[in-house]
């Protein structure tokens, strides 16, 4: 047995993950609404999905060549030029994602519930 699997700290994690928990997480930060007001057409992630149309825009308006270009390899230009600036290029006046998600991960609510979770699923494997 490996030291990977008798940490039950990591087993948890893992278990977690398996019964889909990490990507309902993922899907809530990106889908539910930013503001108390409940407008859902303001989430994180149509606000980047505006935000990386912008930048194709502005990069295609620098270089008109990239519109003859296949999409993979645009794609792939735009993902490395996000990469290397740390996404630092999806940031502006109305988005920031890391703000978001840092405000997100550390809701108390957010935070109780994945708690309570772990417990319920610590304790149903102690039984």
């Amino acid at each position: 047995m490996s030291a990977k699997s008798e940490d039950p700290a990591i087993t948890l994690a893992e278990a977690f993950k398996r019964k889909g928990y990490l990507d309902k997480l993922k899907q809530s930060i990106l889908t539910d609404a930013l503001y108390a007001d409940g407008n859902t057409e303001e989430n994180l992630e149509t606000l980047v999905k505006k935000r990386v149309q912008e930048l194709i825009k502005d990069m295609v308006h620098k270089d008109e060549s990239l519109i003859f270009k296949n999409r993979g390899s645009t794609s792939a230009l735009l993902e490395a030029q996000l990469f290397r600036t740390g996404y630092e290029m999806l940031k502006d006046d109305r988005v920031d994602v890391d703000k978001i998600i840092e405000d997100r991960l550390g809701d108390e609510e957010l935070v109780s519930k994945i708690r309570s979770l772990l417990m319920e699923m610590h304790a149903s494997k102690s039984e």
